[in-house]
């Protein structure tokens, strides 16, 4: 059998787990921000008309996603990162063709599959899969030397994401020293990658700063200090999240032999090399450390290990081969106890699919407001643009919380008498009761909960775990007839 097919094979098996993942994976509230903007370009554009917290190319991309009823949008969503995905695993099966045998390749990304931030990225509608394949397509096309093609795929990674700017820029030292002819075709491709960025930023300059920038800067920060767990954004904590996370899959041991593999040193290593060390430090910033984080240095990482493999020989090969098989397992029945507790606690995708239904309904075209609005996002629902980044910007506090208010428009906890001059008609609840002490000690939720209540909202259950609908007195009587209780 010929390496297309094998490479077709594989990339089958990978779509369908890719596939079943997102099906399976328990909705998780980061996706919030990500399924809201796409809904919303219906009506207006990011940062201009709402808050959006990453660089823009992820909802203008998707946006014909928007056309799709509420819960489905959430549904579209996350295909969409499958297919994403499955961009990243075939670039680099290509970027590997005739450069090591074909089963060395083979191993490396399915070892980059299996890992627990790469399947996350797969499986959930954020901003993580994106990115990660135009990166990797970023460096097939820097391997081909189609340098203006590489860097425009390099802009716009980082105008899809913007921590892909620090393997970006790896990969630009790469060039600057092996490579310089290659440097103007690339930093104009790159440029015209920018260019949602720099349009964006041209049209809303402020809110633009704001949500790439600021609240990543600050906000993170403010809310883990005022939980009480300041020690998960010191370095220390930080080193810790990633240790646990290389080994919720083979991430470590690839790691690992790439250290030890001081026999190879092509133009392509060098390149990889250069990524990896970006993307090592894209990990580390971010306050604090979450899997994802660790996505953008994976396309460089597995493809180096795919560089080496092939010179162990004997027990050597042997022993790296079984220790990534053991570790892949390791993050693969991570994941699966987390999709087994999202059906167990119902924080799946048809659950989320009959909410939208039923907010849909009840609202009729009336705005509605949620901390959750990647379960009702959709052509049939009308998002309050206010809450367009989740429970994001809303549990931000004191000074930050009014410079969002008057940059963004965004009301956070503190503000709520901001809705009482376009109150909602519909108000859902109950993606955030976790409780978060000593500021949210009934989760992020409750302050909508008692401001619903104190305007004489009533409430109806909706599917799922403490799901809550409140409903405006002057809407009692619509449509889907009088609220109870």
């Amino acid at each position: 059998m010929g390496d297309d097919a094998n490479s077709r094979w594989l990339l089958t098996g990978l779509g369908l787990l890719f596939l079943a993942a997102a099906l399976a994976a328990p909705i998780n509230h980061d996706e919030s921000q990500y399924v809201a903007a796409i809904a919303l370009m219906r009506d207006g554009l990011p940062y201009r008309d709402w808050a959006y917290l990453q660089t823009p190319l992820q909802p203008l991309l998707l946006s014909p996603l928007s056309l799709l009823p509420a819960g489905w949008l959430l549904v579209g969503a996350r295909l969409a990162n499958v297919a994403f995905a499955l961009v990243a695993c075939w670039a680099l099966l290509r970027l590997l063709r005739g450069k090591v045998p074909s089963w060395a390749a083979a191993t490396a990304v399915a070892a980059m599959a299996l890992t627990n931030a790469f399947l996350f990225a797969a499986d959930v509608a954020r901003n993580d899969a994106l990115p990660v394949a135009l990166l990797s397509l970023g460096l097939l096309a820097l391997d081909r030397r189609w340098a203006l093609v590489a860097g425009l795929c390099f802009g716009l990674a980082v105008s899809a994401k913007i921590s892909l700017a620090l393997p970006v820029a790896g990969a630009g030292l790469w060039l600057l020293w092996r490579e310089r002819r290659a440097v103007p075709p690339a930093v104009l491709g790159g440029m015209a990658g920018l260019l949602p960025c720099l349009v964006l930023y041209a049209l809303a300059p402020q809110q633009f700063v704001f949500g790439v920038f600021t609240y990543s800067l600050e906000a993170p920060q403010q809310f883990w200090i005022a939980a009480g767990q300041a020690d998960r954004l010191a370095l220390t904590g930080k080193l810790a999240g990633l240790g646990v996370e290389l080994i919720r899959g083979a991430s470590l041991v690839a790691l690992l032999l790439v250290l030890a593999d001081r026999r190879r040193f092509t133009p392509l290593a060098g390149l990889l090399n250069f990524g990896i060390a970006g993307g090592l430090v894209a990990a580390i910033l971010p306050d604090p450390f979450f899997e994802q984080y660790l996505v953008p240095m994976l396309p460089p990482l597995f493809a180096r290990a795919a560089l080496a493999l092939p010179e162990l020989r004997g027990r050597w090969r042997s022993g790296v081969l079984a220790a990534g098989g053991a570790t892949a397992l390791v993050g693969l029945v991570d994941v699966g106890s987390d999709y087994a507790r999202g059906w167990k606690e119902q924080r799946t995708l048809a659950v989320a699919v009959e909410q939208g239904r039923m907010v849909a309904a009840l609202a009729n075209g009336r705005p509605v407001a949620s901390l959750a609005p990647e379960r009702l996002a959709g052509s049939d629902v009308r998002l309050m643009p206010g809450f367009a980044a989740g429970p994001f910007l809303f549990r931000t506090s004191d000074g930050l919380a009014g410079r969002a208010l008057a940059v963004t428009g965004a009301p956070t906890w503190q503000q709520l008498e901001q809705l009482d001059r376009a109150p909602p008609a519909v108000i859902v609840t109950g993606g955030e009761r976790r409780p978060r002490p000593p500021v949210f000690p009934r989760g992020v939720d409750a302050p909508l909960d008692v401001w619903a209540e104190s305007r004489g909202y009533s409430w109806l259950p909706l599917p799922g775990k403490e799901w809550r609908m409140w409903v405006a007195p002057s809407q009692k009587g619509g449509p889907e007839g009088p609220p109870s209780r």
